[in-house]
This record gives C-alpha cells, structure tokens and sequence, in this order.
C-alpha cells in the first residue's frame, strides 16, 4: 500500500516521501524483538521474584513439615518440707530432671511433608501463571504500538496524497478548470488526518511509556518494531487444541496441582484420627545418702472428641478437595469454550487478511488510481476524488487492524495452550520466555 500512494504522487509529477518517522526512534539499535521485550520483562518484572521467593519460602518448610516436636527438658523439686526446706530430712525429697517428648501418629509426619511438597507445587505452577500473565501482556502492548506505528505510517502518507490533491486543485483553479471549494475540501481532509495524527501520537506515546514501564526502563525510551509477518497454517482442530491445553496451560497445571494438595490436605485430616504419643522419662536426685529414682511413662493422647472434631475435620477436607476439582472441571470447560472461540476469530481474521492482500485493496488502489485520473482530465469531480481516497484510506486502516487482531486471537490461543502454536506464520511473536 505504501508503493501505490507514492506511485500516485508519481503520477502527477510530485515526490512524495511518506516515511514513517515513528519507526525510527533509534536508528543506531536494531529494533526490539518481541522475544527481546517479553525476555526483558520476565527478567526484570518484580512479579516474577515474588512468586518465586514464595517458592523459595515453601522449599524450607518442608523438612520442618515433617520433623518431630521439640523435647521438653523440666526441673523440678518435689516433696520439700515447707518451713525447713531441708533435701534430706524426709525420704521422698528430690530434685528432678525430666525429658518429655511427643510423638505424632503414625503417618502424621509423611503426611505432613507430602502437603508441604504439594504446596512448593502449587507455588511453582503460580510462577508459570505469572510468567505466562506477563509473556501475554507484553505481546499484547508490543501489538497496541506496532497498530498505532503503522496506523501513524497510512495517515502520514494519505496527508502527503491530500497535499497532492491540494496542489492538483489549486493548478486547475488558477487554469480555469476547477473550482475553488475543490481545494477547501482537500484542506478541511487534511486537516481532519492532521486531527487523528494528534490522537494516535498521543496513544503511541502512552503505549511506548507502557511497554517501557514493564521492562523498568525510562517511559520515553525509543526504540524500533520489528514488522509482522503474514498469516500462517490453519491451525489444529479443537481436540488436538485441548490436549496441549491440558498438557500445557499453567492455569490448569496450577488446579490439578492444587487438587493434589487437598487430597494430601485429607489424608492428613485421617491420619490426625489416630492417638498421639508422647513419652518422658526423670531422674531424681535425694540427698542423704539415698538412692537415686528414675522414672519413664508413656501418655496417649485419647481422641475422645472425634465426632465433633478430627471427624468433622475429614469431612471438611472431603468437602474442600471436591471443590478444588470442580473448580478444576470449571476451569478446564472454560478452556474448551476460549479454544473453539479463539479458533473461529483466528480463522475469520486469517481468511480476512488474504481478502484484503488479494482483493480489497488492490481493488481499492485501482478505483484511486483511475479517479485520479479522470480528475485531471476533467472527467470525475473533487469529491469523488476524496471519496475515492477516503474509501482506500479506511480499508488500510482496517487492514491493519484484521492484521493485528489476527495475532492478538493467535496471543490469546497460545495462552490458552500453554505453549507457542508451530508454523503459525509469526514464530517472532511466539516467545513467552519460559
């Protein structure tokens, strides 16, 4: 589409240069890569730190997850004379050291380490949620700017047109052949382009101080995009798409890792049924020249309350494990419906893309191209003209637009998967850093 308008310009004799000034913010870079962005963020985002000092936090809980309690040491005296407080006037005066220590039921403590492990599970699978919730917000604010540039590039050259156009009419004026309300028309249409440049550099700005912002450099920052590429091969049916979702998506990971963890959870619940025990065992010191006592004894905690308590406790963990899996059920049906979404919005925006390359505007460059020239001739009026242009102008728009929504729906499926879609024709979008 660029060639065609400086084609035109070539037509009547004027140069028309229609360059795109908001890609060259820095032209001694190579541009930024959307896998050079997404690495970025991901390496500098602070979220990413967060989940994994979490990580970090669960990885040290598990030995003292499984560990036994602390001993309990006493000193004690016992049966001294009150008033003498002699050691050795009766028989049973002793000074005693005791050494008590409890013993969970059995599998208490395996249990324990298991729902420690499962919870460094979970914790894991949250890092890939969040790297995954980060890789796709960065693809997305790469797309929002790339659609803004090339946006700033069609009406930049469509000003140069109106330029043309403003000459053209001014020449046929000055000869007699036009009118002058020809040249306000091409003036108040450029002027309206003037009016949405000023509204797309502002939202480029906002999108280039986003993009910054989330890899922590200065927002005004520049830096170049890099171009999209076509469409690519259709993509897998629905089915296969579920299978690498279930595979894949971290979401899902996440809510099998958490089921895993309240089962563990309830197993735990039930081995905390049984009867703890703790054993102790003194030593008793006399004085007098008496013998030395020790003693030992062993204590079972007896769970008499277990109706009303490690009972209900079960129940509950049954309750809360069956919820987690429902959510998880939940989860995946919304996968499923995101998937068969998201494939019929990838391929109306795929077979879009070809219809615009192929047809729309080729067709729409033609119907310019031969306005024109009637115009000069004196053979088509000004504001068919500016239709013509207005019509081609809007179709270049929109074809940017099916452009990037195509890759925006292809962004959302591989989130969806979990996993980058192979020869899906921008292999240079496909990076999620992981």
């Amino acid at each position: 589409m660029n060639s065609f308008l400086r084609a035109t310009a070539v037509i009547v004799v004027i140069g028309v240069t229609g360059g795109n000034i908001h890609a060259q913010g820095n032209p001694s870079s190579p541009p930024l890569t959307i896998t050079e962005f997404v690495s970025e963020v991901l390496a500098t985002h602070p979220g990413v730190s967060t989940r994994e000092s979490g990580r970090d936090a669960g990885l040290h809980r598990v030995p003292q997850a499984g560990a036994l309690p602390d001993p309990v040491i006493g000193l004690g005296v016992m049966n001294l004379p009150w008033g003498s407080f002699s050691f050795d006037q009766m028989d049973m005066t002793m000074k005693t050291l005791s050494v008590t220590q409890m013993f969970p039921a059995p599998g208490v403590r395996e249990a324990r380490t298991t729902l420690s492990e499962r919870a460094v599970d979970v914790a894991e699978q949250e890092i890939a949620v969040t790297r995954e919730t980060l890789s796709r917000r960065a693809r997305l604010l790469y797309l929002d700017l790339y659609d803004i540039e090339q946006a700033l590039e069609i009406v930049s050259e469509n000003q140069t047109l109106l330029e043309t156009f403003i000459r053209i009419s001014e020449a046929r004026y000055r000869t007699g052949g036009g009118i002058q309300q020809d040249i306000l028309k091409a003036r108040l249409e450029h002027s309206r382009l003037t009016e949405k440049t000023i509204h797309l550099e502002a939202g480029y700005a906002g999108a280039r101080s986003a993009m910054n912002i989330l890899r922590g450099r200065p927002a005004g920052e520049e830096f170049d995009l890099v171009e999209l590429s076509g469409p690519g091969a259709p993509l897998p049916g629905a089915e296969e798409l579920l299978l690498t979702a279930r595979a894949n998506n971290p979401v899902l990971l996440k809510a099998s890792a958490m089921v895993e963890q309240s089962e563990a959870a309830r197993a735990l619940a039930e081995r905390a049924t049984r009867p703890a025990l703790s054993a102790a065992t003194s030593y008793a010191q006399r004085d007098g020249g008496r013998r030395n006592l020790i003693s030992a004894s062993v204590m079972v905690q007896v769970p008499l309350w277990m109706g009303r308590k490690q009972a209900r406790a079960v129940d509950e963990r049954e309750a809360l494990t069956r919820e987690t899996r429902y959510r998880q059920l939940e989860m995946e049906l919304g996968i499923r419906d995101s998937i068969h979404r998201l494939q019929s919005r990838f391929e109306e925006s795929r077979r879009l893309i070809r219809l615009y390359a192929a047809e729309i505007i080729p067709e729409s460059e033609g119907v310019l191209s031969s306005t024109l020239a009637g115009y000069q001739v004196g053979q088509v009026d000004f504001l068919t003209l500016l239709s013509a242009q207005a019509t081609l102008f809007n179709y270049q728009l929109e074809s940017i637009r099916v452009m990037t929504d195509y890759h925006r729906h292809l962004i959302e499926m591989e989130a969806v998967l979990g996993t980058a879609i192979p020869e899906s024709g921008i292999d240079e979008l496909s990076g999620n850093g992981s």
